[in-house]
């Protein structure tokens, strides 16, 4: 049997495009091979389209409803109308190029409320319709072939057994051809499209030329054009209408190519592209066929009343007047529709297969998988083949009945493009962003005329053929399309919820999020602007006017080189000469209205920072107010500045808030604009005897050079800015990094964002006193240092992963800067790359802690930023990253303090992880996995603050719950039933009392207390998600363990804003808030813990938030979804909690 790829949901995103990922991707990951380009997708949509030979093929139908007059201009009339249908499609096809096709866009298109349903009746109607056209092919190339076969034995009898078997010979000819010929796809679609165009060709000259040459003659004009033939019984308008079926048949395969999306390069541009190719091409060559073959129609009641198995057989016998001639146009048109045969079964397999991917079919771990042998979507060809051979029996059984369903294509394939157009006309258009095609203005006059045309086809096409009618010529078309639906609608049964609510996580993907993020506004057109002829003003010195451009560091440089001497102004000036200069910067930018680059601030607001400037008399710091950074220059002298200096460096020592400089002196000039900048001290003297310091061997002391007076002191006030103190005079009068923004990030990093990655303050954090050292060794930029030794790429990609993490928080607390997000991508990729091309086998036990630090350095990106959810491949990463064999037992503080942060970050991801892993109990080995926390590993104290007693247990309540899963539909060991009582009484016997905390000193009472209460709610979090993923029941008390966590963590959060006086520096682990917030009805008091939390300016945070929100909707508007985890299956959304 083969094996098969199916799609992990986890596998979001790369790390390298991170957030500026672009929507140019389709809604789920593919990953069918893009193996046709724009000229191969043209091919398959003109090869499955087929349109002349198609009309050929049902000609006999169109004849009664006019006659030649009445199939060419209810044709040309069809035509007309499905081009609305095309721009619409193709118009959705450029926004959204999916496989999934009307499934997608009905999905999107209508919204989050409505959505689900739409895209699932969407989904399964234009699967059927394209069944039902592979169906309708297999028939007329069998009719075709059965009749050459009796043009050459005349006492031969058709019957419709032998239809049967060139109809599964062929239909299971194409099933294997797109099975097992993938590759070949686009080639045969060439060579498709190559008989298409020569059939025509060929056929459009024998009907032009015989006549005459076998003394037939022509048909008259009138024949062709004027003489309406109507014998069915209706109205001639009525049956004008109900003629263009068969056009609509012909014509109206025109989203075939939206379903090879996955497999097309660009496909926003290329399949609108193609689709203008399909219609054109269509029309012009279906034109032309029925215009040239109704002149050589001589005797046309004869072709009518024949009753014949093939018609346009009868119609090529008269043209040519000779059996060899009707056999050989019949087989220009059989290889066409051959080949047209296999694009509907590439069609209809590619639909069935999306709908299997997203759990919407029977089977559909097998139909929704791709064969990695034949890269192709196997079992969803294979069923559609079994599918089609049981609707071909029917042709046996019942002409009228198989009639009926054929019929049903076209009501099918216009009820799930109306899904999907009219649900996009009535919000408005706002729920998908335009792609490279979009209409603009014209686009709701464009959909609401094909939702028009196809409301009132759809009630025309379900009239009887004839009047008066009978049960043998009854229209079927209607209980066919009434009944498929009514099955489709059962399927969706509440009894069948798992799978009804399976494509929820479609409207949760980056892309879908991102194309419903907000209001559409088309795409404006770039019109180049002519520039006003101005008459040129001079100075009083007869050259032209100046402008200032202080961006340049070393001044304009125009007045040296044009031999003047500067004349001042106290700015930089630029002279606007007529000869160009190559000087840099000197044009302006243009700021556009629509994208304001500097942030709003109301009236209110500015009306407090004038106030504040005011109140500021003798300012005896720098103060930065405001986004235009006023400064008031200080007149004191140095020795003032030193002890103020040193006031605030005590006053962080202490943490006494009532020490000489209080939050009321911060309130005049610190204001709640985010905005602020960062300014260290940049010296130039010289102090040669410091580059005599080996710092190599001891990076300890090129940390501390870090927090000389020198560096920035940056508070970050709850509510507040962050205010910028002054910068006195250092001993240290060389910089320590060459580059001025890698000092910036590096002593951000060291006293701000490795604060944030610990719930309390501790000496021994490891964000500082590991990863920093590990990082140094691969910085290029210091000044200082000279290593010997290459630094590694695992140093260097660790040193730009932090750089990364601080570039990220920057840019959260300064509302979104640009250049801090620019500057976090960069090192971001460079941390990737570099890790990338490092050696794959760690030779030490100190190598492969700097490896796992590097790892887990990336996490800690994903962090910062919230955007992202590679977390699961890095934290893959680290398990699978080896120990070397001959690595000592006995691990060193940092090795140990590196591993525990592994085993946390792995057990928390796996609490949140969408399926449970589920693993069999073995009786040889033990049955728990070895602890990941030892006794004597209390460093996770003051990492995560909990215990590793508490952790353990986590760890056995995970691994509890994945044997369970494995056990789910069959027969539980007793072992596992009685391993969980046990664990159910050792999560509720534990008491904080038991607990020994002697790693936090009791000089700090503070973080003690903090840690408590930490641990307290890590417990109340380990009981529900006990009840959850093991009891998965409700007990009375889960509301009071949700309680209980609020308490202990808001209580937390108030010893820490006391002890910092307001500043938000260490966050809390925030895994217990995230469970008991998912799990609470009472929700207020979680939404004022979150929006706290938010001062932390973490995008985990944020990120975290947001998926609660969701999750409380999903809940909220399923009444069957009680489990929060089976609501964070659904979002699809991968959160790490921490």
């Amino acid at each position: 049997m083969a094996q098969f790829e199916t799609k992990d949901g986890g596998d979001l995103e790369s790390s390298l495009q991170g957030s500026t990922k672009e929507v140019t991707d389709t809604v789920v990951t593919p990953v069918l091979a893009k193996s046709f380009n724009l000229f191969s997708a043209c091919a398959t949509g003109i090869t499955t389209g087929n349109a002349w030979a198609v009309l050929g093929g049902g000609i006999i139908a169109s004849l009664y409803n006019g006659g030649p007059p009445g199939i060419i201009y209810e044709f040309a009339t069809a035509s007309f109308f499905y081009c609305f249908i095309a721009a619409s499609i193709a118009e959705l096809a450029s926004a959204i190029p999916a496989s999934g096709g009307v499934y997608h866009w009905a999905t999107i298109t209508a919204g989050p409320r409505y959505g689900r349903l739409c895209g699932w009746f969407a989904g399964w109607l234009n699967g059927l319709a394209w069944a039902f056209a592979v169906a309708g092919n297999c028939s007329m190339t069998g009719s075709m072939i059965v009749y050459s076969y009796a043009l050459y034995h005349p006492g031969f009898t058709p019957q419709r057994w032998h239809v049967f078997v060139c109809y599964l010979i062929i239909s299971w000819l194409c099933c294997f051809t797109v099975m097992f010929c993938q590759r070949a796809l686009p080639l045969i679609s060439r060579i498709g499209s190559f008989f298409i165009v020569l059939g025509f060709i060929i056929t459009v000259l024998v009907c032009a030329i015989m006549p005459s040459k076998n003394g037939a003659g022509y048909a008259s004009n009138d024949f062709v054009w004027k003489d309406w033939s109507n014998i069915t019984g209706y109205p001639d308008g009525f049956t004008f209408l109900a003629g263009m079926l068969n056009g609509a048949f012909a014509i109206g395969a025109i989203d075939c190519v939206t379903h090879i999306a996955e497999e097309i390069p660009d496909a926003r541009r290329n399949i609108p592209r193609a689709l203008a190719c399909q219609v054109i091409i269509g029309f012009a060559t279906g034109f032309c066929y029925l215009v040239s073959m109704f002149y050589a129609v001589t005797d046309l009641p004869f072709i009518v009343n024949a009753d014949s198995i093939c018609p346009l057989g009868d119609i090529y016998l008269q043209a040519t007047g000779s059996r060899a001639g009707a056999v050989g146009l019949l087989t220009l048109t059989i290889a066409p529709i051959f080949c047209a045969t296999i694009g509907c079964y590439i069609t209809t397999g590619r639909t069935f297969y999306v709908l299997g991917r997203d759990d919407a079919t029977p089977f559909s771990k097998y139909i929704g998988a791709i064969s990695p042998t034949w890269h192709s979507p196997l079992y969803a060809t294979l069923a559609c083949g079994v599918f089609l051979t049981c609707v071909g029996a029917i042709y046996v059984g019942s002409y009228t009945a198989f009639e009926a369903f054929i019929g049903s294509f076209v009501l099918l394939t216009t009820a799930s493009y109306f899904l999907a157009i009219f649900p996009h006309l009535l919000t408005g258009r706002k729920n998908i962003r335009p792609g490279p095609f979009w209409m603009g203005k014209a686009g709701p006059v464009v959909n609401a005329v094909a939702c028009m045309y196809i409301a009132v086809s759809f009630v025309i096409y379900c009239f009887p053929y004839t009047l008066p009618t009978s049960p043998e010529e009854m229209n079927y078309t209607s209980v066919i399309t009434c009944g498929l639906t009514l099955l489709v609608a059962l399927w969706w049964s509440p009894s069948r919820s798992p799978t009804a609510t399976a494509i929820t996580h479609i409207e949760n993907q980056p892309y879908i999020k991102d194309t419903m993020a907000g209001p559409v506004q088309a795409p404006r057109k770039q019109t180049k602007r002519i520039r006003q002829t101005k008459q040129k003003s001079v100075t009083f010195t007869g050259s032209r006017k100046v402008k200032c451009d202080e961006r340049q560091q070393d001044g304009c440089g125009v007045c040296q080189k044009s031999g003047l001497e500067c004349a001042g102004y106290g700015v930089n000036l630029c002279w606007m000469t007529d000869k160009k200069r190559d000087i840099q910067g000197l044009r302006r930018r243009q700021i556009r209205l629509e994208q304001s680059t500097s942030p709003s601030i109301s009236d209110d607001e500015i009306n407090r920072i004038l106030s504040s400037l005011d109140t500021i008399s003798t300012p005896s710091r720098t103060v930065s107010i405001g986004p235009f950074a006023i400064f008031s220059k200080s007149e004191h002298d140095d020795n003032e500045d030193l002890e103020l200096q040193a006031s605030l460096e005590n006053s962080h020592q202490t943490r006494d808030c009532d020490s000489e400089i209080t939050p009321s002196q911060f309130d005049p000039v610190d204001l709640s604009s985010e905005i602020f900048d960062i300014i260290p001290n940049e010296s130039e003297t010289s102090h040669p005897e410091i580059l005599e310091m080996d710092f190599s061997s001891n990076w300890e002391s090129v940390i501390a050079m870090m927090d000389t007076p020198n560096s920035p002191t940056l508070s970050y006030l709850r509510g507040r800015s962050l205010t910028i103190y002054p910068s006195p005079h250092s001993e240290l009068s060389m910089p320590l990094f060459k580059d001025h923004k890698t000092s910036t990030l590096m002593y951000h990093y060291k006293n701000h964002v490795s604060e944030l990655l610990q719930p309390v303050f501790h000496p021994r954090n490891p964000w500082r006193t590991t990863y920093l050292p590990f990082a140094l060794e691969g910085c290029p930029d210091l000044c200082l240092v000279q290593n010997t030794i290459p630094s590694s790429g695992v140093s260097i990609s660790l040193f730009h992963s932090i750089l990364s993490s601080a570039a990220f928080h920057l840019r959260n607390v300064m509302g979104g800067s640009r250049e801090y997000h620019n500057l976090g991508l960069q090192h971001r990729a460079k941390a990737l790359r570099a890790l990338k091309f490092a050696l794959v086998a760690p030779n030490n036990s100190q190598q492969y802690t700097v490896y796992l630090t590097a790892m887990l350095s990336l996490v800690t990106i994903d962090t910062m930023t919230g955007e992202d959810s590679d977390f699961p491949i890095h934290l893959k990463g680290c398990r699978q990253l080896q120990r070397p064999d001959h690595a000592s037992d006995a691990l060193d503080d940092s090795s140990r303090q590196v591993s525990s942060i592994c085993h946390f970050l792995s057990l928390l991801a796996r609490t949140t992880a969408h399926e449970l892993e589920p693993r069999p109990w073995t009786i040889e080995g033990p049955f728990f996995e070895e602890p990941y926390f030892h006794d004597d590993d209390t460093n996770i104290q003051y990492m995560y603050g909990i215990t590793p007693y508490l952790g353990n247990l986590l760890q056995k309540t995970c691994q509890i719950a994945e044997y369970l899963a494995f056990y789910q539909d069959g027969e539980m060991p007793a072992i596992l039933l009685e391993a969980c009582s046990a664990l159910y009484d050792e999560i509720f016997s534990w008491g904080i009392e038991s607990e020994s905390f002697h790693l936090i000193s009791l000089e700090e009472p503070t973080m003690l207390e903090i840690i408590r209460y930490q641990a307290l709610a890590f417990h109340s979090a380990i009981a529900i998600f006990y009840y959850r993923a093991i009891e998965n029941s409700s007990p009375v008390d889960l509301q009071e363990r949700v309680g209980a966590i609020w308490k202990n963590l808001s209580l937390a959060e108030d010893l820490k804003d006391a002890y910092s006086c307001g500043d938000k520096r260490a966050a809390p682990m925030s895994w217990p808030a995230f469970i008991a917030a998912c799990e609470a009805t009472d929700r207020q008091p979680w939404v004022a813990w979150w929006e706290r939390v938010q001062g932390y300016s973490m995008g985990n945070f944020k990120r975290q938030w947001k998926v609660i929100q969701e999750i409380w909707s999903i809940m909220n508007s399923d009444e069957n979804v009680v489990n929060w985890r089976d609501a964070l299956k659904q979002s699809g959304k991968l959160v790490l909690p921490i």
